[in-house]
């Protein structure tokens, strides 16, 4: 019914219709998902050649370890040429608006009644029970009685702890019937200011806050009536209970009144949790089978959202199944639009509201092709914030309703199915699906009006999923992976599904005879292939063991090694103000390597031939000096390979900026107020506490000129806090020219932590220079002076060449690179304005250096020089470079 879409939103969408006509985006801003092959920065270097009038904020990156990115800009070219720009450029795989999202209200609540039975305000909650008081219809209900019957949630049959994601607006710590159903990071220490677990998000203890970038989850009027009914804890003598007694709800924090960007954010976490828990095989990260998102857009078009819309097919090949609800209007969203419910995925269950009589509510939307079910939502009695209980209602109740059902069923799913779900995580989640759709109770309002025609049943849905149970568990081994690789051996590894402990195998070259099967003993997960061909690529054939009985089996590939490839992993441990230890990968089929190095300012590589381990010194090198440096091997068949990735570094022996007299700056009344630690890329200080001033002389900190730099700032304590940057990017000892304040925000009341980026001007000078970072509260801080109720820092940092520049050194009037794509020969055409030397280098995608060579005493006037590059066919940067600068164009090689 539905197709694929890779993004993120929330909001709780209002009750009201936006009209067609209004602008449901934010201005000047795009959502973009890079291609795997490029960087933000060669993106943003072409913008910058494309549309020079418009100036760009530094980019933000959405998801920890996803190329997706928020892009801002200010005058200039339209937004509509900028979207067309990025749809038809090859570095972009997908591009759109940020649009804003609202929260789904509810509808105006009758009153509640006052029965109490086991848990003191279960007789309110009709939706379970429907005995038809207080004007509702007997048995219009989810037969809860029923479904509680078989299971009241937590726990899978093997024992996995489930957990739902609830993207809202926080909820209430003071609630205290949600016992111990709140879920918590165990492998995260709290506030410590460490990302312990290494998943991209420092102290994620408690859930996460997508607007502050910490694990402040607290507020949330809206969220705690939602929480409440996918997990209040039931049976526990408090206030009412969930569809789940016991659950563990993730919570993702949002105000949810918000953009597309904060959505990606928050759904990008729960992603994050549930793909480590595959990768672990449970060991670490959550396992989530469903998001409820009870927010929105009206008349959101589906068309304009592609990232919102695809992430729910990225969320579902993990296993993880969306639920969101729909607007509260009496719409027909196939025909007017809505996100995310007209969102065309699979993975995605879009759900309306039925109240206590059995009919849709008036006030909510429909869809025979996008919404799938209903759920009841009208008047429901769940918690309150920010410690009572409560009539909540519309859509924003229904949603819920549905994902609490998902998390029922896995905890009533027998073993052999929750077997499979490990497996086959993608499948496992649309099945639930299906038992939702098939198990709803027709009703004549929700007959052509939405996919399924009815509305929730647990009892239903539940019998469904039981029903269902595999009776061939013999699945596949999965997790398959290699180790130990040389030329002629490697061994190929497995993890076992729980319902399986022994495995068959055979392999062959790809394409080739396949050798005879080997039947593995008991419980080995591994087994090692000898006698194979160096360079060769194999696959090999799992066949799960049950018994006598062959079940399942999976295909891997893989190739051994002894190829004559470029060397990898080139790096450096140690650096002295005249030497470096340079280490890489050993190369199986490499006899020696040939070690290249370029010293800024000149244009002659270096070489040292006929090294014969994989580490070196290279010594007598200058001082406080910028270096690149790349390698070959030259392999025992005599071959030689292309080049390796280039790594660049910096000699020690740098003056320190302390020696230049900058303006006294300082902070004074810092006892809420200072700059607890502040990072740059990898480089990261805790200075703590320093009574207003902190500087750091080492220079630690290298920014390339031209290039975008991360950054991170966190506060002493929590209160609204401004925080400015400045960079003296010509290093005349103040940071008072134009375009010296790189970086300026304001870090809202309980905000923890703040991240972004900074962009060094394409115009600064190379060396050794001063940044300036200030906090103040309640109001900016100055660059020079006294900053009341804050603190200032100031690094040394070194500003080193950026990876491209975007406009023609001065030497250069003109250059034409042609024709391009090329198939053989390409040429440049350039009119210099004086003699110079140049250095041509053609890089991949990925930055490896596949070509270079030095033109000495190129002559003023028209030049024409011709290469004949040997490379393969792909995409490539062709590098230009003087001592006065460089430029670089994208080629393409068929």
């Amino acid at each position: 019914m539905r197709a694929i879409l890779t993004t993120i939103i929330i909001g709780f969408l209002l009750g009201t219709t936006i009209f067609a006509q209004e602008q449901n985006y934010l201005s000047n801003q795009f959502l973009i998902q890079l291609n795997s092959d490029y960087e933000i920065k060669q993106l943003m270097a072409r913008l910058e050649d494309y549309a020079p009038s418009s100036k760009w904020e530094a980019p933000q990156q959405l998801i920890p370890k996803m190329n997706i990115w928020l892009l801002k800009y200010q005058g200039g070219s339209p937004q509509e040429k900028l979207l067309n720009f990025f749809n038809q450029s090859s570095m972009v795989d997908i591009a759109q608006y940020n649009h804003k999202i609202t929260l789904r209200s509810p509808a105006p609540p009758p009153a509640p009644t006052a029965t109490t039975p086991n848990d003191p305000y279960f007789n309110n909650q009709w939706q379970y029970i429907n005995t038809g008081a207080s004007g509702g219809t007997a048995g219009v209900d989810l037969d809860a009685d029923l479904a509680w019957d078989i299971t009241t949630g937590g726990l899978t049959a093997n024992n996995d702890t489930i957990v739902v994601a609830i993207l809202d607006d926080g909820i209430s710590h003071s609630q205290t019937d949600f016992g111990d159903n709140l879920w918590v990071n165990r492998a995260e220490i709290p506030n410590n200011g460490i990302d312990d677990d290494n998943n991209g998000y420092q102290d994620d203890y408690l859930g996460w806050n997508s607007l502050s970038n910490n694990d402040l989850i607290s507020g949330g009027g809206h969220g705690t009536s939602v929480a409440g009914i996918i997990g209040a804890q039931g049976d526990n003598g408090i206030g009412v209970t969930g569809v789940n007694w016991n659950v563990k709800m993730m919570i993702i924090k949002n105000d949810f009144n918000t953009s597309e960007a904060n959505v990606l954010i928050a759904y990008g976490y729960a992603l994050t949790q549930r793909k480590i828990y595959n990768q672990t095989n449970g060991q670490q990260g959550a396992y989530v089978v469903a998001t409820n998102a009870s927010w929105g857009l009206n008349n959101g078009q589906p068309a304009n959202a592609p990232l919102w819309c695809s992430f729910y097919d990225t969320l579902g090949s993990y296993g993880i199944l969306n639920i969101a609800a729909t607007a509260n209007s009496n719409v027909n969203v196939d025909a007017v639009g809505d996100l995310p419910t007209a969102c065309p995925s699979d993975y995605l269950v879009a759900v309306t509201n039925v109240n206590k009589l059995g009919n849709k509510e008036l006030g909510a939307a429909y869809g025979s092709t996008s919404i799938d079910l209903g759920a009841f939502g009208s008047g429901v009695y769940t918690t309150k914030a920010p410690s009572s209980f409560g009539i909540f209602g519309g859509t924003s109740a229904a949603s819920p309703h549905v994902a609490g059902a998902v998390a029922l069923l896995y905890s009533g799913a027998c073993s052999n199915f929750m077997a499979y779900s490990l497996v086959h995580p993608d499948s496992a989640a649309l099945k639930m699906k299906s038992y939702l759709m098939n198990g709803v109770v027709g009703i004549s309002d929700l007959n052509g009006t939405t996919v399924s025609g009815g509305y929730l049943n647990l009892f239903n849905s539940l019998g469904l999923c039981l029903n269902d149970c595999p009776s061939n568990a013999c699945f596949a081994p999965y997790q398959v992976s290699t180790s130990n690789h040389i030329d002629t051996q490697v061994q190929i590894n497995w993890v076992f599904p729980p319902t399986v402990n022994q495995a068959q195998y055979r392999y062959r070259e790809q394409g080739g005879t396949w050798s005879s099967l080997v039947t593995i003993p008991i419980g080995q997960n591994n087994v090692v292939l000898n006698n194979l061909l160096a360079c060769t690529n194999y696959e090999i054939q799992l066949n799960s063991l049950c018994g006598a009985t062959v079940g399942n089996s999976t295909l891997y590939n893989f190739k051994t090694d002894g190829c004559c490839e470029a060397p990898t992993a080139l790096n450096y441990t140690v650096v002295s103000s005249d030497s470096v230890l340079l280490n890489w990968n050993n190369l199986l089929a490499g006899n020696t390597y040939i070690l290249s190095y370029l010293e800024m300012g000149t244009n002659n590589w270096q070489q040292i031939s006929n090294i014969s381990n994989n580490s070196y010194w290279l010594t007598n090198l200058n001082a406080c000096s910028y270096y690149s440096a790349t390698l070959q091997a030259i392999c025992n068949n005599g071959d030689t390979t292309s080049y390796s990735d280039t790594i660049n570094f910096v000699t020690q022996g740098c003056l320190s900026c302390s020696t230049i007299n900058y303006c006294s700056a300082n902070g004074s009344n810092t006892t809420h107020d200072w700059i607890d630690t502040f990072s740059v890329d990898n480089f990261k200080h805790a200075s703590g506490n320093n009574n207003g001033y902190f500087f750091y002389s080492n220079v630690d900190i290298f920014l390339g000129k031209g290039d975008y730099h991360n950054i991170s700032i966190s506060q002493g304590k929590s209160f609204t806090e401004h925080v400015k940057i400045w960079l003296d990017i010509n290093q005349d000892g103040d940071f008072m020219d134009a375009n010296e304040e790189v970086y300026s925000t304001v870090m809202p009341v309980n905000t923890k932590t703040v991240q972004g980026s900074i962009i060094v001007p394409a115009t600064s000078t190379l060396g050794i220079t001063r940044m300036r970072v200030g906090l103040r509260w309640n109001n900016p801080p100055p660059n020079c002076g006294v900053t009341d109720a804050g603190e200032i820092e100031d690094y040394c940092v070194q500003i080193i060449p950026g990876t491209s520049t975007t406009t023609l050194p001065n030497h250069l009037s003109s250059i034409y690179v042609y024709p391009n794509p090329f198939s053989d020969n390409i040429t440049m055409d350039m009119a210099l304005a004086k003699p110079t030397n140049l250095t041509v280098a053609i890089y991949s995608a990925t930055g490896q250096l596949m070509h270079h060579q030095t033109l000495l005493n190129q002559t003023t006037g028209s030049q024409s020089i011709h290469l004949k590059p040997q490379i393969p066919a792909g995409v490539y940067f062709l590098q230009i470079s003087s001592p006065e600068g460089q430029v670089t164009k994208r080629i393409i090689k068929l």
